[in-house]
């Protein structure tokens, strides 16, 4: 079996977002939190990493000449998404490859305390023209949270959801609502072309997330063209409530929720502390 087959295999068996890291010169590694776990006992070689490059494009149809370094998504099978990022070194391409699945977790899978997490969503729903800033060590983490309070809405139905991320978490279904997420860098080319649409849609909840760039948000190009009764979502992922309170501030954002994740290191479930200013 071709080591590209392998690693779609690899990944359609993780049930959640799972990234590959495919250098030459290096067994291709799953990235584990602070772990990098081979998964061959043996080194990638140039040429073949090059094939898989190539046969990824394949499958996204994509075709014309290999770019020195580029991204690329496609569906695959019943399992999610895949989005590559490639790139050379040395005249060798590395990839990195990313499944995004459909659903979060089931909630008592992810939470410890799934009542105080129903009780606070059923709070949101309700609410409009509310700015939270979700933070703590993982932007997943982060991410899941959001994600599954917006699986809350939708399942209750009668909202509408536009995502602006980078990258993706998960791939929502629509339920009983409607939700548009848009990939920056695949879907849209910038923030501000995401932005755009936002009143066309006039949502409910808006969620804005780009790793390339979180401390660079322009609150004043947001606030341009998200209406101040849409309900908006941040990932910070870092420790911090002084430091994201203090960015916010700074940025001109005068009323904000601060919502902090902490993960329980022997169970893997997720807390959250409620902070409003």
């Amino acid at each position: 079996m071709s080591l590209a087959k392998i690693l779609l295999d690899f990944l359609a068996k993780e049930k959640f977002f799972t990234e590959v890291l495919v250098v030459p010169g290096a067994p291709p590694k799953v990235r584990r939190e602070d772990e990098l776990i081979p998964i061959l006992d043996r080194p990638v070689t140039p040429e073949e990493s090059k094939a898989v490059l190539i046969y990824l494009r394949e499958v996204a149809g994509k075709v014309g000449a290999l770019d020195k370094r580029g991204i690329f998504t496609f569906a695959y099978r019943d399992i999610g998404r895949i989005r590559v990022i490639y790139g050379m070194q040395r005249s060798a391409y590395y990839l990195s490859l990313l499944k995004v699945p459909f659903d979060p977790p089931p909630v008592e899978e992810f939470f410890a305390n799934p009542l105080k997490f129903e009780k606070f969503a059923e709070a949101v729903y309700y609410e409009r023209g509310k700015i939270y800033a979700v933070f703590g060590d993982d932007w997943y983490i982060n991410a899941t949270l959001i994600d599954e309070l917006f699986v809350y809405i939708l399942k209750k139905g009668g909202k509408v959801i536009t995502t602006i991320e980078n990258p993706l978490a998960y791939l929502l279904k629509h339920y009983n609502g409607l939700i548009i997420q848009k990939e920056l860098y695949e879907d849209i080319f910038s923030l501000k072309d995401g932005l755009e649409d936002i009143p066309l849609m006039v949502p409910d909840f808006t969620y804005i997330f780009d790793a390339l760039n979180i401390y660079n948000l322009d609150f004043g190009e947001i606030f341009k063209y998200v209406p101040r009764s849409v309900n908006l979502f941040f990932n910070f992922p870092m420790k911090g409530k002084t430091f994201i309170k203090e960015f916010l501030e700074g940025k001109g954002v005068e009323s904000f929720i601060l919502l902090e994740t902490i993960r329980d290191p022997l169970t893997g479930l997720v807390d959250f502390v409620i902070t409003r200013k």
